[in-house]
Parts: structure tokens; C-alpha cells; sequence
């Protein structure tokens, strides 16, 4: 082997190194020479051993190649221990090669840089920051230790991205990042995040006040959280209310409670979503009145609070609470906050018998009843002296109304069968009304609160019939005084001056005070095109000018290219028309004109959602001779696909212009109608491919009574069938037709559509005025043995105003309702009739003098027993 030789040539340039070093030799330059070759050449042995001049120079050239050959195999072993052990000169320093030390790898280190704080459903990220003391690469696992169901995107990577999902509380999470170098050594670091939810805040302040309610204590409500503060001693609150995000969408309820001597004081306000207070607020984020006049909490926001929950007795969005003001009767709403206004103001007037609060003093009629008559014997003139106080206060009437200039409808919206106004005011004092006929504005002018409106001509509001002829009410001047705003509409009180034609022709003034709805027809409902497309559309409509008789419903089908047919029930005729949707965003009907080839126009403002479809108010200008303003109710079909219960007791005629008819449906088939007559007789088939029929027919011949034109269900009424188009919540649409009986002998047909709201609960507190809605007879049991045996509830005008009577005995009475009851004189003493019991058959009351208790019992039948 080659390395056995260079050993052996090793050794013996040793051994002559040594023998020149003994003849006396130049240490410097004979161990010079050795060095420097083997450093020339580390590699060349033999050139190694010639350079020193050895004695066996001669042999090394040829005995390299047979040592190497010869030896390697005999002589390694021996050699190696040989020369290990006998031929090391004690005088040659050979240096120790080390051992190599093996290399201990160090782990990475590891940082975390990130925010302290987060958002829930927001996107954050976390980033390490790692090096290795050896160079290696990195890897990176990240973990937490959350209970959430945290996203993590970029577990693996030095960078990552979280979304922390919907909570509803703020979470402290803690990050942790492993980072791993390529050897397997491994450092952790943490960091803590608290992620908060998502919140809305906004600050309401307000008034509680009638008077100011010192101290009174304020709840405010957002769905199940709420939030306690207290009124100072001039009624003022203030509250932050901060709610998740999740809750953004529930509506805000103020309630405001009195104490010491005002604890009899409740009040309530609704207001809309905590999102809509939001954005009203503004920057600030303060709510005020001054942005949302409802937060100052008053006998008029409660009134309305009132109304609304009979609508609705639970709203849950911004779109439930616009309906249920839409429907709140805005009369009644003053009538009721003058109420709660007087007995607050007033500390000599006691709340009625059993009424605990001015929340509970209307809520029910009896209450309210009662109200008025201890404010009557009080001072009959007390109400209107409040009433008027309550509209001059700024802080139950809101003063500061912007500008009217803009276009608006002026209806009572309660009613869609109630007459109504096209107002278009413009900002240079000029503008356009359109009611039967359309006049031009001269001026308009407005300060605070009150708008005054003068026509250059007079404009035709409505003609009506009377036993005279055709009576006219013509208008000069409008008057308005804004009595209060929200996001559905402004309660105004209307004064007209004008003038009013009699049907004989002669010309009386004018001048009438009401309180209506003012609606901007920017803020109306819009109807959506594809729902416009499908199915059958049912128009009800009416018009202010009654000698053109109103056209009854059409029956409408809209086809997605424009085209509509319009289908007319009684004649079966089908007329094709055009429709579209205007640039405004209203519903245009496009129509052939009768006395030209030209085509006219309907325009069409959606005043309000109704059950099934819309209240509405159209314009058409272009035909001198019909009335330029209708309005009504515009249903869409629907399918029903379950038989309905119709046993209970349901309200008649909703949103009409007419008294309310109460029907009570008994399981038996029995009709009561306005708890008076059970003359009728119903029954219900479903049948799935044309809706619920319910069928109305007469139990005996009709009576003789007197019926007004729009009590459609008069006694006189026969051949009634009602089929079900729309079934909502306790909502129905009606399509009915029945045979009117006229004094004369005539029969008219009639169809229409109604509206009704079914209640479960039949039972009755006492007599209300549904009782006198029109004549009424009942018959006294045969065991009273009395000669004259009928019972008679009637109602009539004395010195212009409605009264009441009973005939009974013999003897007429004019009653008063006090508490339920109907109270009258006889022999200068105060007699009452209390309603005991009400049933399929009749009314059990009993007679005696107030202050007594009953010791008469009687039963008044709905039919004459045979």
C-alpha cells in the first residue's frame, strides 16, 4: 500500500537526519531542506528522500514500486507496531492532532409582532419574527386557545390572518407561534388580543314632560337589554346606550315613570332602530329633540305608543313601526293626549275608579269613557281649553318644521276611503292643489309651524249627497298648523275657509277644523315590479265627487312588456291598457280615452302598506269632467292554502269611512252583528283552487230599519257571500257581494272589498256606541209579561249634535255611556242599565238607580220568540 511506503520513506529520512545532525552538520539548513520539500509536495515521497541525500537514495527508485507491491500485505501490521513502538526518536517532537468536538444546534428565536386589540368579523393579522444562530430554516405553527370559532388563515406561515366570528362580549385570546428550525429545535412565543364585539352607541337625551315629571325614572329598551337613568327636577335625561351589532336592527323604547306625587305619571315613547337613531344623531352621536322630536317622552308620544301597539302588539323592525304608524288614527291620538294632559295638569282631578296610571287610562275604552265624564262635570269646557294648551306647547308640538315646499297628499290615512288633496308647494311662494278639480297656488307662506295656503280659485273638495241634491264644499283658503312629524307622515290640523253650495242651490260660508295626515310623496312605499307581474291585482276605488257614483273594483293583471288587462267583475268585460313605471318612481296606467284618440294617464302614490297590498291616492288631470283625484286600496290575490277559523269577533269595514261593524261568528253558525241582531247566518267551505268562501245569508226576513248608503250590512242587506283574496297575520281582504234592499222596493248589487280583523275574545265590558251604529230592536222575554215588548236603541241629532235613546216600557229616554253603563232620568232620580251578559241570543242587563246595586234582571232577544 502506498501508505506503508511513505512510512517507510518517513522512517528512513529520520534516521538519516539524525546521522548528519551527529558528523557535525548545519542544524539550520539539514533540517531546512526536509521541511521545505515535503511542504513542496506533501505528495511525492520518493522526490522527499532524494532531497536529503540518504544512503539508500540508490534503492528507493527501484524498490518503491516492490516495497509498495511486496509489503503492503506482509508488512502493514507489523510495520505499524514496529515503528510505532521502536523506531520513535525520543529527540522529535511530533505534534497531537485534536479530536474533533461534535456541534450542539441552537434553537430559533421567536417574537410576535401584533396588535393588543381587535374587532370581531375584521380581519387582523399577526406576524413572527424568528432567526436561527445556526442559519437554518424556520418553520412556523400557530395555535389559541379560544372556546370561539376563530379563522386562521396562515397557520403555517410566519404571517397570519384571523377573523374572530360573531360575539356577543369581548374575548381575551391568547396567539401562540412555534417556530422550528431544521434540526428539530423548537421556541414558542405569545401574545394576548382581546377582541371586542362590534357595537353601536348613541347618546339620547330628552324631556320627560306634560308638565315637567321631576325625577321620573327613565327605562330604555333595545330587545332584551336595557338601560336605567334618571330625569332631573326639569324632566331632562340623558342615557348612552351602546348595544352589539347584532342588535342594531331592534327598535328603542323609552318608558318614564313619575314618583312622590306624579308616581301616577306613565309615559312611553317608540322610537325607531337603534341603526336609524344612529345616523339621525349624526357626528355627535347625540340624539335630541332637535333631530328626533319623539325622544322628549309626553302624553302625545304615549297616545301614539297606544295606537301603535293595537296594530301591532309587538314590532321588531323599522318596517313594522313605519306600518303601525301608518294606521294610527291621528284624531284619536290628540283626543287621548289631551286626556293623559288633563289629569296630569290638574291634581284635583283624580284618575277614574281602578285606573292606576296615565298608560292605563287609554288603553281600554271603558277607561276612556269614564275619563271624559269626570272631565265633563269638572268643566265642560276643560278638554278644548287643553287641547288647545297641548298645541301651542313646544314641548309636546314640535315648532321647528322645516320648509314645506315639496309635493304631498293631505289624507286622513286611517281611513283609505277618506277624501284627499294633491299639495305641490314650490319655493317661490306659488304651487298647484288637486282634489276634484286642480287650482293654482297665489300665495303660500309659512311661519314655525303654520302654513297658510291662498288659491286663485276655489278648489271643489267634496260633493255629497243630502236630501236636497248634491252638496259642494268649495275652498279659498287652507290653513295648516303641523302638530307633529315622524318618519311616516306630520299630523296636521286642517282649518278650510270657503264656501258651500246646498242642493237647492243656495250659497253658505265654509269653514271647518280637522286633523289629518300630511304625507311627502318622496317617503311613499314603492311597489316592486316583479311582485306587480304576478297574479291578480284588485283596485278598489273611491272619489270625493259622490254625483259620479263610485266605479267599484277592477280586477288587473300586468304582464312584464307592458301590457295590463283590466277585468270588470259585474259586466265580465276585459279592456287592455299600458302600464309602466315613471322616472319619480310611480306607477303610471296608461288608458284610451273616450271622447279622443288621445291616451290619458293615471298616476298612482302608494300611501301606506295594507294587508295584501297598498292604500293608494291617484291623479289623473287630463279629463275636465271626472274627478281628478281618487283613492282607495290596490290588493294582490293570494293563494290560500289552508281553511281558515272563522269563529270569533271581527271588526268590519277596516280603514273606512264608516262606523265599525262588529261581527261575532259563533262555532253554531250564528252571526251576531254590532252585538245586536243574529239574523244572520254563516258558514265556511274552503276549496283550495279559489280561496276561502265564507257565506253570509238571512236567518229571517229583514226588518224595517233606517240604513245609511255605507252601512253595506244593514239589516236590509240579503244574498251576502264574501270569498277570502288575502289572509295575514288576523288580517283578511274580503271580494263580497250581496242584495241591498232600498225602502222603494228597489234591489241594487252590489260587490266591494273589505277589509277585517279577527279577535279571539267575544266577551263585552258593557254598552259602547256600536250599540247605536244604526236602529237596533230587541224583544223582552215573554216572563217580563210586559204590553209593549220591544227594546229599541237608536241613535239621532239634537241641536246638531249625535244623541243617544232607549225606548223601553213604553217610554223613550235620552241615555249617556258612563263606565258601560247607559244612564238616563227618570223622575229626576239617575237610573242605569248595567250589561250583564252577552250570547247568541241576546243581552242580559239589569235596571236600577244608581248608587244601588241590581235587583232586576232582564234578557233583551235578538229575535222575537215565537
Amino acid at each position: 500500500m502506498q501508505l506503508h511506503a511513505f512510512r517507510k520513506s518517513l522512517l528512513a529520512t529520520l534516521i538519516t537526519s539524525s546521522l548528519l545532525v551527529g558528523c557535525g552538520g548545519s542544524d539550520s539548513e539539514s533540517s531546512a531542506q526536509p521541511n521545505d520539500n515535503v511542504a513542496s509536495d506533501s505528495n511525492n515521497t520518493n522526490s522527499s528522500v532524494t532531497d536529503t541525500g540518504s544512503a539508500e537514495t540508490g534503492n528507493t527508485e527501484g524498490n518503491t514500486e516492490g516495497n509498495t507491491e511486496d509489503n503492503t500485505e506482509d508488512n502493514t501490521e507489523d510495520n505499524t507496531e514496529d515503528n510505532t513502538e521502536d523506531n520513535t526518536d525520543p529527540d522529535v517532537v511530533v505534534e497531537p492532532t485534536e479530536p474533533e468536538v461534535p456541534k450542539v444546534n441552537q434553537a430559533p428565536v421567536v417574537s410576535i409582532n401584533g396588535e393588543n386589540e381587535a374587532l370581531e368579523q375584521k380581519v387582523f393579522t399577526l406576524t413572527a419574527e424568528a432567526t436561527d444562530p445556526d442559519g437554518d430554516e424556520i418553520t412556523y405553527t400557530w395555535s389559541h386557545d379560544s372556546e370561539l370559532a376563530i379563522s386562521m388563515e396562515g397557520s403555517d406561515a410566519a404571517t397570519l390572518s384571523v377573523t374572530v366570528p360573531d360575539i356577543d362580549r369581548d374575548h381575551l385570546v391568547n396567539f401562540t407561534v412555534s417556530a422550528t428550525d431544521s434540526n428539530g429545535a423548537m421556541t414558542q412565543s405569545s401574545i394576548a388580543v382581546t377582541v371586542k364585539r362590534k357595537v353601536s352607541s348613541v347618546t339620547i337625551t330628552g324631556l320627560v314632560t306634560d308638565k315637567p315629571i321631576v325625577n321620573a325614572q327613565v327605562e330604555i329598551k333595545v330587545g332584551d337589554e336595557v338601560f336605567n337613568t334618571s330625569a332631573d327636577g326639569q324632566g331632562a335625561y340623558s342615557a348612552l346606550i351602546e348595544v352589539d351589532e347584532s342588535q342594531v336592527d331592534k327598535l328603542v323604547t323609552v318608558f318614564a315613570k313619575g314618583v312622590d306625587t306624579q308616581q301616577s305619571v306613565s309615559f312611553v315613547s317608540q322610537l325607531s332602530s337603534i341603526q336609524s337613531l344612529v345616523e339621525q344623531a349624526g357626528e355627535d352621536a347625540t340624539l335630541d329633540s332637535s333631530e328626533n322630536f319623539s325622544v322628549n317622552v309626553t302624553n302625545v308620544t304615549t297616545a301614539e305608543h297606544v295606537l301603535m301597539a293595537s296594530f301591532d302588539d309587538l314590532l321588531e323592525s323599522d318596517e313594522e313601526y313605519l306600518a303601525a304608524l301608518s294606521s294610527v288614527d291621528v284624531q284619536k291620538k290628540i283626543e287621548l293626549a289631551t286626556l293623559i294632559k288633563v289629569f296630569v295638569d290638574n291634581d284635583d282631578i283624580d284618575l277614574p275608579e281602578g285606573v292606576e296610571s296615565t298608560l292605563d287610562l287609554i288603553d281600554d275604552d271603558l277607561s276612556i269613557n269614564q275619563a271624559h265624564t269626570i272631565i265633563t262635570e269638572k268643566d265642560p269646557t276643560l278638554f278644548d281649553k287643553t287641547k288647545e294648551a297641548l298645541e301651542n306647547d313646544e314641548d309636546l308640538i314640535d315648532q321647528d318644521v322645516e320648509s314645506l315646499s315639496g309635493a304631498f297628499i293631505l289624507q286622513y290615512l286611517h281611513n283609505y276611503d277618506s277624501p284627499a288633496t294633491h299639495i305641490n308647494l314650490t319655493e317661490d311662494g306659488k304651487g298647484q292643489l288637486t282634489a276634484i278639480n286642480t287650482v293654482s297656488v297665489e300665495h303660500w307662506e309659512q311661519t314655525a309651524n303654520a302654513v297658510t295656503i291662498e288659491l286663485s280659485s276655489s278648489l271643489a273638495t267634496r260633493k255629497v249627497s243630502s236630501d236636497e241634491g248634491i252638496e259642494s264644499i268649495y275652498v279659498n283658503t287652507l290653513n295648516l298648523t303641523v302638530l307633529g312629524e315622524n318618519d311616516a307622515y306630520k299630523t296636521v290640523e286642517v282649518e278650510e275657509i270657503g264656501d258651500k253650495v246646498l242642493g237647492n242651490g243656495h250659497r253658505v260660508a265654509h269653514h271647518n277644523k280637522y286633523i289629518t295626515n300630511l304625507v311627502s310623496k318622496s317617503d311613499m312605499p314603492s311597489i316592486d315590479v316583479e311582485d306587480l307581474t304576478q297574479g291578480m291585482w284588485y283596485l278598489d276605488r273611491f272619489q270625493s265627487d259622490e254625483s259620479e257614483g263610485n266605479e267599484g273594483y277592477g280586477i288587473f293583471e300586468f304582464e312584464a312588456d307592458g301590457k295590463v288587462f283590466e277585468n270588470f267583475p259585474d259586466s265580465g268585460e276585459r279592456e287592455e291598457l299600458a302600464w309602466r313605471i315613471a322616472d319619480d318612481g310611480v306607477l303610471e296606467l296608461m288608458y284610451p280615452r273616450d271622447d279622443s284618440d288621445e291616451t290619458g294617464t293615471v298616476r298612482f302614490w302608494f300611501t301606506k302598506e295594507i294587508a295584501g297590498g297598498y292604500a293608494f291616492v291617484s291623479s289623473d288631470n287630463e279629463h275636465p269632467d271626472y274627478s281628478h283625484t281618487e283613492y282607495g286600496i290596490f290588493i294582490q290575490e293570494q293563494t290560500i292554502e289552508e281553511e281558515i277559523d272563522f269563529t270569533g269577533r271581527w271588526t268590519g269595514e277596516v280603514g273606512r269611512n264608516t262606523e265599525n261593524f262588529v261581527f261575532d261568528l259563533f262555532e253554531n253558525g250564528t252571526l251576531n252583528v254590532n252585538y245586536g241582531s243574529s239574523n244572520f247566518t254563516w258558514a265556511s267551505s274552503f276549496i283550495a283552487t279559489e280561496g276561502q268562501a265564507l257565506d253570509f245569508t238571512l236567518n229571517s226576513e229583514p226588518q224595517s230599519v233606517t240604513c245609511s248608503d255605507a252601512e253595506s250590512l244593514c239589516l236590509n242587506v240579503e244574498g251576502l257571500s264574501q270569498r277570502v283574496l288575502v289572509a295575514e297575520n288576523d288580517m283578511v281582504v274580503l271580494e263580497r257581494e250581496f242584495t241591498e234592499n232600498h225602502a222603494s222596493g228597489y234591489q241594487e248589487e252590489k260587490r266591494e272589498l273589505v277589509i277585517l280583523k279577527q279577535e279571539d275574545d267575544m266577551e263585552l265590558d258593557g254598552f259602547n256606541k256600536e250599540f247605536f251604529s244604526y236602529t237596533r230592536t230587541y224583544f223582552l222575554d215573554p216572563s217580563m209579561q210586559r204590553k209593549d215588548d220591544k227594546v229599541i236603541l237608536e241613535p239621532s241629532i239634537v241641536d246638531g249634535k249625535k244623541v243617544y235613546t232607549l225606548g223601553i216600557f213604553g217610554e223613550t229616554h235620552q241615555v249617556t255611556l258612563v263606565d258601560g253603563q247607559m244612564r238616563f232620568k227618570l223622575d229626576d232620580k239617575d237610573w242605569t242599565f248595567e250589561l250583564l251578559d252577552y250570547s247568541q241570543q241576546g243581552v242580559t242587563v239589569c235596571e236600577y238607580e244608581v248608587g244601588q246595586s241590581c235587583e232586576t234582571e232582564m234578557t233583551w232577544l235578538f229575535a222575537k220568540p215565537e
